[in-house]
């Protein structure tokens, strides 16, 4: 029977055909022609109409949904009701199915799952900061675009945690939620906070790791019954490759009391994600050549006393391993056979050492002369050409990308990673990434890992250079490409991409000198957010300051305080309010520290337009205040796709033998009101660029404040 919404108007979109339906309502596919584009309308269902409750809720949903602005939640467009009373909810259109859809096709790669674990921990803190609880999480609320980018819907069943606003909502005693995903506590006493989301999350990673959810039954009564007695069958049962540390991961994420979980999602991501890296168990020295095997606990300890792992610590830099001579397990990257060893005993994958070193010389000899090789460029020489991309991806058979993070918990750092995985994929190369989580001596295991496992590319993000120096000395000795970003140029056999924190200061400091002399008579009172732990960064700060008061005179730097991250900026601030109350502009090394200061202007209820903010990264939550006027007046766009892009580029063009010059000077772009309110004309595009390498992609310095402290 033809459903009778396809081919009607809905307030202003034409219905075109149904996604999918659920107890309180129908998903469509619809068009908005005023706006040329499609959209998902999500239609209460008539029944629901009738019912006052069902109807209120919906209007709650169109509320929490309209106040949570993130990445990874689905956004709302529009909502109202039709002349025949029905309700309809406008909101993107995601085209990527489901993550349901992907789970049926089977156990999820292990990097695959902590990509969209990460995205969807950071949209459900996000909104569990600002109050609200889920309350439904399931692999089919969670919609995928084609670039495997996650996002969090539904937000139907969410409620406020201040009980006053949801008393009108939910009755005492109403259970709400998918009963396969439903926590013990909501399942015994049909409450929950937002522990109990995380709970659910905890499911729905057991699912993507493992097929299926660790409880299942033919009624709701016996599911809810395991949510609260049963232990979850390991998970290492289903998937016997499976690092143990993982699952210890999933026990914590599905342990019964809310006390004993994981406190925020985003310390689940980052767990999950250093567990699937082997990061959360000791490591084991070994040279150049590794294979894994399944041992009983019990031996273990006996292989591991054979040494230490020797510590190097390296920066944002994109590694090759420049060796077809290195001898490569073929366990590493082949479908790994299911362990032989007795069924009592636990697989466990260690590393077993091998003595032969190999030889990196003939690769080396493929690569273009030292001699040959400018000391600058451009970006546009950085762009490999298929023949390049080809015989690169010869050369690194066998192999894998190997993408460190310096953190996975900001915008920035998030995306970069993101963007180079994306373009190492399209070039056809394997994929792993590793998390050094704001700390530059996890960096030196995982560089070591990433070697020892036979990496010929590793991207990662740059902390000290002073630290990170030696490591990166000991990885071109190895006959290792570095492509980095960042101030120092490295020399011999590795690229940089540079936008320096001289430039980036320089910039920020010179916008905020016009705004000083247009718009508040040449003078003005100025508290400057830096981070003193990293001399980088300082110099950063040091540049603003200098292009203000040599373009505005009349500037006076009042104080200077920590930034970096939020709440240190916040602390800063209010201690400089406290000794200067008319200070009127802020220059900030990061808008995370930014961000804090709003907070501590915001608690001294200092209004919007009297303090500026200027400021470098330019995240999606700066664009809009900047937009709506809320302190922000300026952020410099580091472009972090443009420059992962660029990065994967540089190592694949140096790998294929081409001249590649030893520093790319980029710029980045001040995102002011103007430009966001001015259309940008659309650029051409290479058709295997993530994006048009013409755009200035923002090589950060390695020690990007937003993410050198663990938040």
């Amino acid at each position: 029977m033809a459903d009778p919404l396809i081919g009607r108007k809905v307030g202003s979109y034409e219905i075109v055909s149904l996604i999918g339906h659920g107890g309180m309502a129908a998903v469509y596919r619809a068009h908005q022609p005023t706006m040329k584009r499609d959209v998902a309308i999500k239609i209460l269902s008539d029944v629901l109409v009738r019912e006052s409750n069902f109807v209120a809720r919906f209007n709650r949903e169109v509320e929490v949904i309209a106040t949570l602005e993130h990445p990874h939640i689905v956004p709302v467009y529009e909502h109202g009701a039709t002349d025949g009373g029905m309700l309809y909810l406008a909101m993107r259109l995601v085209r990527g199915g489901t993550l349901a859809e992907r789970i049926r096709q089977g156990p999820m790669p292990l990097e695959t799952i902590a990509n969209v674990l990460r995205q969807v921990a950071g949209a459900l803190d996000y909104a569990h900061q600002r109050g609200v609880i889920h309350r439904d999480i399931k692999p089919s609320n969670v919609l995928m675009d084609e670039q495997d980018n996650a996002y969090l819907a539904d937000f139907g069943l969410a409620q406020m945690i201040d009980p006053a606003q949801a008393a009108h909502l939910t009755q005492t005693g109403t259970l709400v939620g998918t009963p396969t995903y439903l926590s013990p506590e909501q399942a015994l006493e049909a409450r929950g906070d937002a522990r109990s989301d995380l709970y659910s999350l905890g499911v729905v990673l057991y699912e993507m790791i493992t097929g299926r959810p660790p409880f299942s039954g033919d009624t709701m009564y016996n599911i809810m019954r395991a949510h609260i007695s049963e232990a979850p069958p390991p998970a290492l049962r289903f998937r016997p490759d499976l690092p143990v540390s993982v699952q210890d991961v999933l026990e914590k994420a599905l342990a019964k009391k809310p006390e004993a979980r994981y406190q925020t999602a985003t310390d689940l991501a980052r767990e999950f994600t250093l567990a699937v890296q082997g990061l959360l168990a000791t490591p084991v020295h070994v040279p150049s050549e590794t294979i894994l095997m399944p041992v009983s606990k019990g031996s273990l300890a006996a292989i591991r006393s054979g040494g230490r792992v020797s510590v190097f610590t390296v920066g944002m830099v994109l590694v090759v391993l420049a060796g077809l001579g290195l001898l490569v397990a073929p366990s590493l990257f082949s479908p790994r056979p299911t362990p032989t060893s007795p069924p009592a005993q636990t697989p466990t994958r260690v590393r077993v050492a091998h003595t032969a070193t190999p030889t990196f010389a003939s690769l080396l000899a493929l690569l273009a002369p030292e001699s040959s090789r400018p000391d600058t460029g451009s970006l546009n020489t950085l762009h490999p050409t298929d023949p390049e991309i080809r015989l690169a991806r010869m050369r690194l058979q066998g192999s894998f990308v190997g993408i460190m993070a310096c953190t996975m918990e900001t915008e920035y750092h998030a995306s970069l990673v993101s963007a180079a995985r994306t373009r190492a994929v399209a070039l056809g190369l394997h994929v792993e990434v590793a998390d050094a989580n704001a700390d530059s001596f996890r960096q030196a295991a995982i560089l070591n890992r990433f070697i020892a496992e036979g990496a010929k590319i590793i991207v990662m993000c740059p902390l000290d250079n002073d630290v990170v120096l030696p490591a990166v000395r000991a990885a071109q000795d190895a006959g290792i490409i570095v492509v980095s970003t960042g101030d120092h140029v490295y020399g011999r056999a590795s690229v940089t991409l540079t936008l320096t924190n001289e430039t980036m200061g320089q910039a920020v400091g010179a916008a905020a000198a016009q705004y000083v002399n247009e718009q508040l008579g040449g003078k003005a009172k100025v508290f400057v957010l830096d981070y003193p732990p990293l001399p980088d960064v300082v110099r950063r700060a040091d540049a603003m300051i200098r292009a203000l008061t040599e373009n505005a005179p009349g500037a006076e730097i009042v104080a200077r305080g920590q930034g970096g991250l939020a709440q240190d900026g916040r602390r800063s601030t209010e201690q400089a309010l406290a000794e200067h109350p008319d200070i009127n502009l802020i220059l900030s090394i990061n808008d995370a520290g930014a961000f804090g200061a709003v907070n501590a202007l915001r608690g001294a209820g200092i209004p919007e337009d009297a303090v500026a903010i200027f400021s470098v990264d330019a995240e999606a939550e700066a664009r809009r205040m900047i937009r709506d006027g809320e302190y922000f007046r300026a952020s410099l766009d580091n472009d972090p796709v443009g420059t992962a892009s660029a990065m994967v580029d540089a190592a694949v063009k140096m790998l294929a033998g081409a001249v590649v010059p030893r520093q790319a000077l980029v710029s980045g772009n001040l995102v002011t009101r103007e430009t966001l309110l001015t259309p940008t004309p659309t650029r051409t595009r290479r058709p295997t660029q993530t994006r048009a390498a013409t755009q200035t992609p923002g090589a950060r310095p390695a020690a990007a404040p937003t993410n050198t402290p663990r938040p």
